[in-house]
């Protein structure tokens, strides 16, 4: 073998294997603490002096460009949080029966039994045993709406009065010596029904002004009396 091959191989070699010590020292925190590290990090930059330098140089250019860009950052500036996400509340309450809208168990009748608040889905089970139509499934929400018996009709909401009124509806009140209670107003004659508890068929209407809000007075008895 040609000697100088041989003498740039073993050198190479010796090289190699620096880097490698060096790495492995690196890659452990308590070693790098010891003094034969300390050593083979003298020799290593002693080997690779002009390549060291060029490493050197390069990251105090990066850290000194990065110093004079500091005044551009708004120091006062906090950092935006991040909203946590609403939690979705169920439309459909556990135990509820709700109805399928569209799909193969359309108009089929089931009970939510439990509901999935990252997806918004319900998990719903057929109501009725032996009624043909059995599952047990998720659905999206606007898959379901809500059941109502045939035998249930919905309140309609009352009709306020209008807000001169002294009177509303429940209040207990006196007319001609008798007691009753309002139950509705009547818009275009600007008159109160009463139902009168000596006649509870048919309300009877008045005008305000014949009329005095109830008042029990000396063990229920009721003030009749109208006043001045």
């Amino acid at each position: 073998m040609n000697i100088d091959v041989f003498n740039e191989a073993t050198e190479l070699f010796n090289k190699y294997k620096l880097c490698q010590d060096v790495m492995a020292w690196l890659s452990n925190e308590e070693a790098v603490k010891g003094q034969k590290y300390k050593e083979a990090l003298a020799k290593f930059v002693e080997t690779f002096k002009g390549d060291f330098m060029m490493f050197v140089h390069e990251r105090m250019t990066a850290s000194g460009e990065a110093f004079e860009n500091l005044h551009d950052c708004d120091c006062n500036k906090q950092p935006e949080e991040k909203p946590e996400e609403p939690t979705k509340e169920p439309k459909f309450a556990i135990g509820s029966k709700v109805e399928i809208v569209g799909g193969q168990f359309d108009g089929c009748v089931g009970i939510v039994k439990d509901f999935n608040e990252k997806e918004g889905t319900y998990y719903v089970m057929s109501g009725f045993v032996g009624s043909g139509n059995q599952f047990s499934m998720w659905f999206n929400e606007n898959m379901l709406s809500e059941y109502i018996e045939e035998s249930e009709e919905p309140e309609k909401p009352l009709m306020p009065f209008p807000e001169d009124c002294i009177f509303t509806y429940g209040d207990r009140v006196v007319v001609n010596g008798e007691i009753g209670t309002i139950i509705g107003y009547d818009f275009s004659e600007h008159k109160y029904g009463v139902l009168l508890d000596l006649d509870d068929e048919e309300p009877k209407w008045y005008a305000g002004d014949e009329l005095e809000h109830y008042t029990e007075e000396n063990g229920g008895t009721a003030e009749t009396d109208k006043g001045e």
